[in-house]
């Protein structure tokens, strides 16, 4: 049997100590059951750290999603970096109703640049919601439209062609900050029922 510990708990590896496990289940706490005696630390099997990182990978989008109408340019919130170099995760924080809707990498000698785009997803924009509505001193009617503030966030992996190194990660989108409303405009106009009376 082969055990994956945190560092931590692997700075305190004593060859020939009983080792015990904990079955998962979801009533009281089991008791421990011996599960034998540590030998030695294995030396990086590499399928193991397949294993790990496809294990570790964040469930979030992997790639474009077809057929994404009305995206719109959106930041990165953040990047991390496998230890080799050559994977590098990038996650993106939406709202609940948005959806990973495309993610450009170009990579050159001297930077790797990235930019994501998001889109409603199959539900369209449900995250809009109406305020109070006023009337104008002309008699008009406006009312405030919001958003919903609950989150969501996005990951995707890109394998660099070379290790990343000491080249920068540059975030290159030009983000509107209407980008999500034009979005749900167009979104309502394409619902719109035609009027009958008109030829």
């Amino acid at each position: 049997m082969l055990l994956t510990v945190s560092q931590r708990v692997a700075g305190l590896f004593q060859a020939g100590r009983p080792v015990d496990l904990f079955p998962r289940t979801v009533q009281a706490p089991p008791r421990p059951v011996p599960a034998g005696v540590l030998e030695g630390p294995a030396t990086n099997p590499e399928w193991l750290l397949r294993a790990l990182r496809e294990y570790q990978r964040p469930r979030g989008a992997t790639g474009p999603i077809d057929g994404a109408r009305h995206r719109w340019q959106h930041r990165v919130s953040g990047c991390s970096v496998t230890v080799d170099g050559r994977e590098l995760w990038c996650t993106v924080d939406s709202h609940k109703d948005e959806v990973l809707a495309g993610f450009d990498v170009e990579q050159t000698p001297e930077r790797v640049a990235v930019r994501a785009w998001l889109a409603f997803g199959p539900d369209g924009p449900t995250t809009f919601g109406t305020g109070k509505t006023r009337v104008l001193p002309d008699g008009r009617r406006l009312r405030t439209m919001y958003r919903q503030a609950a989150g969501r966030r996005w990951s995707t992996v890109v394998h660099l062609t070379q290790p990343l190194g000491a080249r920068p990660v540059i975030d290159v989108a030009s983000p509107d900050p209407d980008g999500s409303g034009k979005a749900h405009r167009a979104w309502l106009a394409e619902r719109a029922e035609p009027d009958p009376r008109v030829f």
